[in-house]
């Protein structure tokens, strides 16, 4: 099921960084979940929707070892003077 709906492409793509699938099944479900949520009541904004993420669908926990590595001082190499 595609869409060009903004808030339900922000929401796809919030699932797939959180390491979620998302298939054709995640899909519908998210789809029909905005509508719902959209129907007879004002539009969700964007942070709203994002923040009940975690309740419409179960997340897998923070991935261990996917972290970034630590920041360091380099050189990119200009001559001092």
């Amino acid at each position: 099921m595609d869409t060009s709906d903004e808030p339900f492409n922000r929401a796809l793509l919030y699932l797939r960084a959180a390491g979620h699938d998302t298939g054709p099944e995640t899909r519908a479900r998210l789809q029909s979940m905005l509508q719902v949520r959209g129907a007879g009541r004002r539009a969700l904004s964007t942070k709203q929707m994002l923040e009940l993420m975690p309740q419409w669908f179960a997340l897998p926990g923070r991935r261990q070892g996917h972290h970034l590595p630590p920041i360091t001082r380099a050189s990119i190499g200009y001559p001092r003077e």
